[in-house]
């Protein structure tokens, strides 16, 4: 064995003698300064699914570092730096780092890691879609290990504990959301959506129709949402399902009809009673003549009565409507 007295290079020669002269070979040794591991975390707890930087602090001649993250992956092996990891399972994990010289001599430090549970954050409805108006149960399902709640309703009303109120939607889409909060001061996120459609507004015309004469029903009904379907009773056994029928009434009298209009959701029932009368003749009589005056005693108003004849007047009975055309001579 030899020893050497320090750090530095040094050179080592073997001559080798014998009758038939000398031969020698040299070899070169290089003492340098033992790798001193050091390492450190930027955390030592977190929450699974989070990463830690490790720090390398060794010192000395190194060749290169080899880390062992504890977590059963292979060794790492780097040339030098920091290194960040991040931890999926719960659990306390040994992080190794050993500086080495390749062949040689080598140090080993290591720190610890704690990596908590993530709490698991659930929540049941017991009701997501309805028409315009909707009540909704909320049960928390969330891990027992859960100490805070934060609630969002989506409907402006918060909450923070475990067993909230009953919450209340009108039309409109709403975001229900809840934040957890283990022990461990780790956290989770989840959220659900709840659907509040409006019902069709069955509305038609007309009201009144002629016994024995086809009438065009129209549907007037308004919805925020396509109508997919109508469905008419006339209060007459007739049923029919067309978005504007036609019907024709054998019989004068009162019929209640009714329109159930349907979006792809919901649905409404719209109902109105509907004046069928008797078809008759109407009678027109016109005056052939009379005597104009723009200021009379009535200030232009017709009396049937007064003997007077200085306003033009048609006399219209049992006619609706009547389109009445005047001519002058030329």
């Amino acid at each position: 064995d030899v020893g050497f007295p320090g750090v530095g290079t040094y050179e080592v020669m073997l001559i080798d003698s014998s009758f038939c002269g000398l031969d020698s070979t040299t070899q070169t040794i290089n003492i340098v300064n033992q790798p001193i591991s050091g390492i450190s975390a930027n955390k030592d707890t977190i929450c699974a699914g989070e990463s830690v930087t490790f720090q390398n602090l060794s010192t000395g001649f190194v060749s290169n570092y080899i880390w062992d993250f504890g977590d059963g992956s292979s060794w790492t092996q780097v040339w030098n730096g920091d290194v960040t990891r991040t931890f999926h399972t719960p659990g306390y994990y040994e992080v190794l780092l050993i500086p080495q010289i390749i062949n040689s001599c080598r140090d080993t430090a290591s720190v610890f890691v704690f990596v908590s549970d993530v709490p698991q954050a659930d929540f049941t409805l017991d009701k997501t879609n309805g028409c315009d108006s909707l009540s909704v149960q909320i049960s928390d399902n969330s891990s027992f290990d859960v100490i805070e709640w934060d609630w969002d309703f989506g409907n402006g009303n918060t909450t923070n504990s475990s067993t909230p109120a009953i919450q209340h939607y009108s039309n409109g889409t709403y975001t229900v959301s809840l934040d957890v909060v283990n022990s461990s001061g780790c956290s989770n996120f989840t959220m659900e959506q709840i659907n509040v459609y409006q019902s069709p507004q069955p509305n038609f015309q007309p009201t009144e129709v002629c016994v024995n004469e086809l009438s065009i029903f129209n549907d007037l009904s308004q919805s925020n949402d396509p109508i997919v379907s109508w469905d008419w009773d006339f209060g007459d056994s007739t049923i029919l399902t067309e978005t504007n029928p036609t019907h024709i009434y054998e019989n004068n009298g009162y019929y209640n009809i009714i329109l159930i209009a349907k979006n792809e959701l919901c649905s409404d029932t719209g109902y109105r009673t509907i004046s069928v009368t008797k078809n008759s003749k109407g009678n027109i009589i016109i005056p052939n003549s009379f005597t104009p005056k723009t200021h009379n005693s009535n200030n232009g108003d017709f009396h049937q009565n007064n003997g007077i004849n200085d306003i033009f007047h048609p006399v219209i009975l049992g006619t609706k409507n009547y389109k009445l055309d005047i001519f002058n001579r030329w």
